[in-house]
């Protein structure tokens, strides 16, 4: 499979385990299926560069959702620590500011790497109320998004995660970002701890590019043809 029909693919699973064996187990069962795997907070703790180079032994992209906060000098040497593994995305938090998007996609082009930064924008766990109440900013959640994506891409920011619902406004922002959103879930799916979600075919016609999805296809028995239809919302 040549590598632009690869970044074409918009799904990326989500690997939400702890385990090599049980990544190894989702990778097999979907086969040539799936080219895009995001590695989270929880995978990473747990098997560190083990799993990454298994991804890469597969031939897989790779997603590094760490969500990188801290001040600026941390966080761009953070993503310093992680090129070496030359993951192809890598998540930051836009609430971190400019210059911590900056320095950190400095760092990127200074190590003449392809990685990617995606800007987090508001959490698709959260609504109006956790926003305002709980976490204290002010506003209707995709007035936040809309400004801190727009914070972000002019800081150097690659893509945007956020979202489903926010799609059309941020890519109405910049034509090329590359737009991640989580919070996608099938017609008869549960939501579980998300607030703001979508189906795959909306959120693509909407102008996203890629779909995180882990819980709400990863265990469906029939999750390569779900796979192909979507693929196919793309030309695949």
């Amino acid at each position: 499979m040549n590598n632009s029909i690869k970044e074409k693919q918009p799904i990326i699973i989500a690997l939400d385990v702890s385990t090599l064996e049980e990544v190894k187990t989702i990778v097999e069962k979907l086969s040539n299926s799936i080219t895009w795997y995001k590695v989270g907070l929880q995978l990473f703790l747990a098997q560190g560069n083990s799993v990454i180079e298994y991804l890469k032994s597969k031939n897989k992209n790779i997603f590094l959702d760490l969500k990188f906060f801290d001040i600026p000098n941390t966080v761009s040497h953070a993503v310093k620590s992680v090129l070496p593994l030359d993951i192809d995305f890598i998540s930051i938090h836009a609430l971190g500011g400019a210059k911590m998007i900056s320095d950190s996609r400095e760092m990127i082009e200074k190590n003449n790497k392809k990685t990617k930064i995606l800007s987090i924008t508001i959490l698709t766990s959260m609504d109006k109320l956790t926003l305002n109440n709980e976490v204290g900013i002010l506003g209707e959640v995709e007035e936040n998004v809309l400004r801190l994506a727009d914070m972000a891409i002019k800081s150097g920011s690659h893509g945007i995660v956020c979202s489903p619902i926010e799609i059309a406004s941020i890519r109405s922002l910049d034509e090329n970002a590359i737009i991640t959103t989580p919070g996608i879930r099938f017609k008869d799916d549960s939501i579980d701890d998300q607030k703001r979600v979508m189906t795959p075919e909306d959120a693509l016609s909407l102008g996203g590019n890629y779909l995180v999805m882990g819980r709400s296809l990863v265990g469906k028995d029939n999750a390569k043809n779900l796979i192909d239809e979507i693929n196919k919302l793309v030309g695949l």
